[in-house]
């Protein structure tokens, strides 16, 4: 389909390890900015790549690993945080999510975190358990989709580091004033 491809692999996050690095505040700023990024150099230049606008992105969320003491209090506030931030501001850019891998414990936070979504948003999600490979594979090309996923990708670095995508091109600079040579 053209669009981007964010891979959270969220059931490996230590968010408490995390955030004796950093800050919540800091981390909501990090999303805000990679939105911004986003929508201001990605989707231009995957319009340029396929000869039509493209101005949604396919997330795919893998919670292999994920456990009820993943989601404490201060990971539920960030969560309804930057949701709310996603719906305000960027609704229309998330053309699909796919949740894999999605342990039993998921199901008691999906159902305290669905009513913080709009019923749009909630129509672009897809929950899915440990077979999803074909779910994936309907969206994405199989050379796209890293191996780890069921495709047939593997970057050099490992798919989970790169920033694979036509907005590598020369021309890309997500920083364009602060990182000038």
């Amino acid at each position: 389909m053209g669009r981007p491809i964010y891979v959270g692999r969220y059931g490996q996050l230590h968010l408490n390890d995390l955030l004796r690095v950093t800050t919540l505040e800091r981390l909501t700023l990090y999303h805000i900015k990679e939105w911004e990024i986003l929508i201001k150099w990605k989707f231009p230049a995957c319009s340029r790549a396929v000869g039509y606008p493209i101005f949604q992105s396919l997330a795919i969320l893998d919670l292999k690993g994920m456990t009820m003491k993943h989601l404490n209090k201060q990971v539920m506030n960030f969560i309804q945080k930057i949701t709310k931030i996603d719906q305000d501001y960027y609704p229309e850019h998330l053309g699909k999510m796919v949740i894999i891998n999605a342990p039993a414990s998921f199901k008691a936070m999906w159902q305290l975190v669905k009513p913080w979504l709009d019923k749009n948003t909630l129509k672009k999600i897809d929950v899915c358990g440990s077979n999803y490979s074909a779910k994936l594979l309907q969206l994405v090309d199989s050379k796209n989709l890293p191996a780890f996923l069921g495709g047939a990708c593997h970057c050099p670095d490992g798919c989970e580091n790169s920033d694979a995508g036509p907005w590598n091109e020369s021309s890309y600079n997500p920083y364009p004033e602060s990182h000038q040579s």
